[in-house]
């Protein structure tokens, strides 16, 4: 039988000043004004409408440079599904700055990468960090392990991040990603833009699995789940059907369970996971509830390697197979970083892996956006 889970209220609902919960909110967990006062911790108190004018007109920046996008890949013969941001902000809420944006996120199809970056070069896109290192078996390297290239206009402050991975490592199944994807993709107009994107019921499970990988770090990514568990339209049982076919139906009924302590889901969806109480994880969960209220890693060896070993054990519980869990470990093998800091020739990038033990140790000698913090990175 599962071990009861005991809710432990976060540190930051235990903070007394209203303000400075609601500055936590805003600055750790990337909630704007609507979604916070929605919470339950907040049923009944008047939340103050503290300006966010900045932040709003830079989300609608956002949206026109991703029609922009669009437009432009079609007369490439392009094509890109967006993932999160303001397009997900429109079909929740039917407004493009009620959820917070930072940057764009796009998933494109591999084989048409190479093109894509040139668009993004001719519109005065930068690397973020640093260009791709020339070679066949880094670029090879970088595709198999990465899911994404970060691009980044310097005089208009965006930042693009290309996929052409939804997940990494890659999730095996019974039935392949591509032809998931496919299968689960519509069309929807944003104002007067076509776009493709996930149906409703597949965008949950690659939200669920996003912030599932994170722990739910940030509770920006569960009031995505409370906000499609208002929607009526949303067919759950096809949700944990596409969630089986990886055999994680259990983070469905985490990720609602964990929504439903902050906002108030409704109770036929919250039905879902208090039917399947036995199929949650009492250490994910726990792991979960601490990842949402912990504020940053303790400094000292210890705490670090108490830190590495919870988070080892806890990604090794996210997926079932053996298959998962040998490229989780093999994806943790390797690090950008280790290729912008040592150029190792093209016929030597195996040793990539050999060397990333060292240079764990060195980043805590010195930090990593010490070492790649570009002058004109977004703050």
């Amino acid at each position: 039988m599962m071990e009861h889970v005991v809710w432990q209220t976060p540190v930051l609902i235990q903070m007394t000043s209203l303000h400075s919960r609601i500055l936590l909110y805003q600055q750790r967990h990337r909630l704007t004004i609507p979604q916070i006062a929605e919470l339950r911790e907040f049923s009944g108190i008047a939340i103050p409408q503290i300006s966010d004018r900045h932040r709003k007109l830079d989300t609608m920046a956002k949206m026109a440079e991703l029609i922009r996008l669009s437009r432009l890949f079609k007369v490439n013969d392009l094509d890109f599904i967006p993932i999160k941001g303001p397009i997900l902000s429109w079909r929740l809420h039917h407004d493009f700055t009620v959820r917070y944006t930072n940057d764009l996120d796009i998933l494109v199809k591999k084989e048409e990468l190479e093109r894509i970056l040139e668009v993004f070069r001719e519109l005065g896109y930068q690397f973020h960090y640093s260009e791709i290192p020339a070679g066949k078996n880094h670029l090879k390297l970088i595709q198999k392990i990465r899911q994404h290239h970060s691009v980044y206009h310097p005089q208009k402050r965006f930042l693009v991040e290309i996929h052409w991975k939804l997940f990494v490592p890659e999730l095996p199944g019974k039935v392949s990603i591509e032809e998931i994807i496919k299968q689960n993709t519509v069309q929807i107009t944003v104002h007067g833009e076509t776009f493709n994107v996930f149906n409703k019921e597949f965008d949950i499970v690659f939200l669920i699995f996003h912030g599932a990988k994170h722990a739910w770090f940030r509770l920006k990514w569960l009031h995505d789940i409370y906000s499609y568990s208002l929607d009526n339209d949303v067919d759950w049982h096809r949700v944990i059907e596409l969630s089986e076919n990886f055999g994680s139906a259990r983070l469905v009924y985490e990720a609602l369970y964990l929504a439903d302590q902050y906002w108030i889901i409704p109770a036929g969806v919250a039905r879902l996971y208090q039917d399947n109480l036995l199929k949650r994880d009492a250490f994910a969960l726990r792991y979960c509830i601490h990842s949402i209220s912990e504020t940053g890693v303790k400094p000292g060896l210890i705490a670090w390697l108490k830190y590495a070993y919870g988070l080892t054990r806890y990604g090794m519980t996210l997926f079932p197979t053996l298959r998962y869990k040998i490229a989780l470990l093999r994806a943790w093998s390797y690090s950008d970083a280790d290729m912008q800091i040592i150029r190792l020739p093209d016929k030597l990038t195996f040793l990539y892996f050999m060397i990333r033990p060292f240079h764990v140790v060195y980043s805590k000698w010195r930090p990593y956006h010490l070492l790649y913090q570009k002058k004109d990175d977004p703050v």
